[in-house]
């Protein structure tokens, strides 16, 4: 695959249900781009969730760290969608982030 130009931040937007590793794997995703010196932002959305509710992880990574300046992916500028359940996956809210182009 290719990668992706990192001129403007890549955003992952990764819903999911309370307890099943999202923020884990948003950390994980953190800390990867970390270790390539890149710029990255992680924001976990759990709100009530603890067990079984919605939970979404906004993963922005960035050429610098300068380069990112919200932490939270507006509607329209998701570059990807990493499901982690179906159902909120499929919802209002995580469609409406999703990059048309």
């Amino acid at each position: 695959p290719t990668l992706p130009s990192l001129d403007q931040p890549f955003n992952i937007l990764l819903p999911g249900v309370g307890g099943t590793g999202v923020t884990t794997v948003g950390a994980m995703l953190g800390y990867a781009a970390n270790l390539e010196g890149k710029g990255c932002s992680v924001l976990d959305q759990a709100g009530l969730a603890q067990k079984f509710g919605p939970v979404v992880s906004h993963i922005r990574i960035a050429a610098r760290q300068e380069d990112l300046f919200a932490v939270r992916i507006a509607a329209g500028e998701a570059n990807l969608l990493l499901g982690c359940d179906l159902l909120v996956s499929s919802g209002p809210d995580a469609i409406a982030k999703l990059n048309s182009a």
